[in-house]
C-alpha cells in the first residue's frame, strides 16, 4: 500500500466494512477472513497463496474467488497476484 492509501484505508475491527481506495466494501463473515489476512499482507507488501488464504480462512471453497462470487470487491480491491494462485489487495 502507498503512503496516501494507507492513510485513506480503513476498516472495522472485524473487517466487514472497509473503506479502500475511496469506496466502501461490506462483507461478510466469511469474506472478511480473507479481507483481514489479504489487509495485513499488503501491509507487508506481499500477496498471498490461495492453498493458504483457503485454509487459514477456514473456508470450505475450492478457490478464493468463490467466496467473493458476485461481489463488488473482487477484481477491484481483491486482485490475482503477480503468480498463478495468489491473491492481492490492490
Amino acid at each position: 500500500m502507498t503512503r496516501t492509501a494507507k492513510q485513506s484505508n480503513k476498516h472495522n475491527p472485524d473487517f466487514s466494512w472497509v473503506r479502500w481506495n475511496g469506496k466502501t466494501y461490506t462483507f461478510s463473515e466469511r469474506q472478511s477472513k480473507f479481507v483481514r489476512l489479504l489487509w495485513q499482507a499488503a501491509k507487508d507488501g506481499v500477496e498471498l497463496r490461495d492453498r493458504w488464504l483457503l485454509e487459514e480462512a477456514g473456508s470450505h471453497c475450492p478457490r478464493v474467488q468463490d467466496a467473493f462470487r458476485g461481489h463488488a470487491s473482487w477484481g477491484t480491491m481483491i486482485r490475482l497476484g503477480s503468480s498463478k494462485g495468489f491473491k492481492r489487495l490492490e
